[in-house]
């Protein structure tokens, strides 16, 4: 699990706790590299940042950041890879625009987007991104469990350093009529462990690319 980790002090920790397993050092060196490990468990920590993102009526208990601002953020400030999770995803000339400028500064975008050929229950519109060079993910209807599954997660990773995840889609109901509330994760191990789960789910045949 420390190996697995997303944050690159717990990754080079728990390479060396692991070779020490199996070269099969000491007792006292070895608590000296669960406790470095634990060290960068605490430095990963104190490196993520965490805001509250939210969409609807406003109060005197201010809350940290606007749903489509925030999005537009996340989307802006990709310099290598992009993934969009989405359920019900608008063509939103915004998001599109921001989209095609992450492909020209030579981002490589990836989504996955619900489908009406694999849920028959969404009827959601077609493909908001059509045209442009993104790579695409598809969870096919032979991949859901009988009976009917959404794609219904909406998340959003930039470089596997920042993480945007609720409960808004991209849309405009979501961005300005409903109540939405999400999370922004910058640094930390979360955004790496989602993507990499995301890819673990396309190398095990549950995802197909197309």
């Amino acid at each position: 699990m420390l190996a697995g980790s997303g944050s690159p002090l717990m990754k080079v920790a728990g390479t060396a706790v692991l070779a020490a397993l199996h070269a099969g050092v000491d007792a006292r060196r070895m608590a000296g590299l669960l406790e470095g490990a634990a060290a960068a468990a605490r430095a990963a920590r104190r490196q993520e940042r965490v805001d509250v993102v939210w969409t609807g009526p406003s109060t005197a208990t201010q809350l940290d950041r606007l749903t489509a601002a925030s999005l537009l953020e996340v989307i802006d400030g990709a310099q290598n890879d992009l993934l969009i999770i989405g359920y019900a995803v608008q063509k939103q000339a915004q998001v599109v625009a921001a989209v095609s400028s992450a492909l020209e500064r030579n981002v490589e975008v990836t989504t996955l987007l619900e489908r009406p050929e694999d849920n028959p229950s969404f009827h959601g519109g077609s493909d908001p991104f059509a045209g442009l060079p993104v790579r695409r993910l598809r969870w096919l209807a032979g991949q859901r469990q009988p009976g009917g599954a959404s794609l219904h997660a909406k998340v959003l990773i930039a470089d596997r350093r920042v993480a945007l995840i609720g409960s808004a889609n991209i849309t405009d109901w979501a961005f300005e009529r409903n109540i939405e509330c999400g999370v922004l994760i910058r640094g930390g191990h979360h955004p790496a462990r989602l993507r990499d789960h995301v890819e673990d789910l396309l190398h095990d045949g549950v995802l197909t690319r197309s």
